[in-house]
């Protein structure tokens, strides 16, 4: 996945995907997860782009991709935020 001129790193999205099956989650959540995967010398090829939005736009696709194929549904809402639950489909 490039996102920003940066290829993230497939060990980085096969954690963040870990991390979504163990327990509900928000987007916030899975932020700080790919932002501690990123290796140290990740930077964006924009300039105007920072580590911090490439872990963020990551989390947004990551979400949409799954949600999209159906792996992850709304569980609650607590006090407007958006908590996120891993349906496994093959299990069903």
């Amino acid at each position: 996945m490039k996102l920003y001129g940066y290829e993230i790193p497939q060990h980085v999205i096969d954690g963040a995907a870990c991390f979504m099956r163990r327990e509900p989650f928000t987007s916030a959540m899975l932020v700080g997860v790919i932002d501690r995967l990123l290796p140290a010398d990740a930077k964006p090829a924009n300039r105007l782009a920072s580590r911090g939005d490439i872990a963020y736009r990551g989390a947004d696709r990551i979400v949409q991709r799954e949600r999209k194929a159906g792996r992850l549904v709304s569980d609650s809402k607590l006090r407007g935020i958006q908590f996120w639950r891993w349906v496994d489909k093959e299990a069903a």
